[in-house]
């Protein structure tokens, strides 16, 4: 037991020299499978650079979910590496763990270096002209998820039920 935990009975913080959170989303890059700085397999450390989250979930070393809500994103780590991103592009439609998110609007560069954006309004045909077709398409009454892989990534965008982009999900392909 560390010398600090046996005498304040809780452990030092390890973000907190980490610097302020964004106010905006980090873009993706596909060209460079990367959040902003952050390339996917990138340690959870390097999430330094993009600011304290809010909220983390689990343990930085291992398994962690950081949530940055006032950008309307968050990433999550497995065995200490960047796996997986979401952007909340219509935080209204999720639960209360998801309460206090802003809505992102999220840059997408492409392949082709071509800048997109996408945000609540965004609909299956907007997601179509950015990614192309969809590799996979699931439909039911609540809502729709269509996925497409680019590289070692793969790519969902979850709608609802009436159309409107709910959120924007890419993780590494396994």
């Amino acid at each position: 037991m560390s010398f600090l935990k046996r005498l304040f009975g809780q452990t030092p913080d390890p973000l907190a020299d980490w610097p302020e959170p964004p106010t905006q989303a980090p873009v993706l890059d596909l060209r460079e499978s990367s959040v902003g700085p952050l390339r996917f397999g990138s340690s959870s450390m390097e999430a330094r650079s993009l600011g304290r989250p809010a909220r983390i979930g689990g343990n930085l070393a291992s398994s962690a979910e950081l949530v940055y809500p006032g950008a309307g994103f968050s990433l999550a780590y497995e065995e200490g590496k960047l796996f997986f991103a979401t952007y909340y592009l219509n935080p209204a439609e999720f639960d209360a763990h998801h309460a206090g998110l802003s809505s992102a609007r999220a840059v997408i560069i492409t392949a082709d270096g071509g800048h997109h954006e996408v945000h609540s309004e965004t609909n299956a045909e907007g997601f179509v002209a950015i990614f192309g077709k969809p590799d996979s398409a699931e439909l039911d009454e609540d809502e729709s998820i269509l996925e497409w892989t680019h590289g070692e990534l793969t790519i969902e965008a979850e709608l609802t039920a009436a159309g409107r982009a709910q959120r924007l999900n890419v993780f590494l392909t396994i």
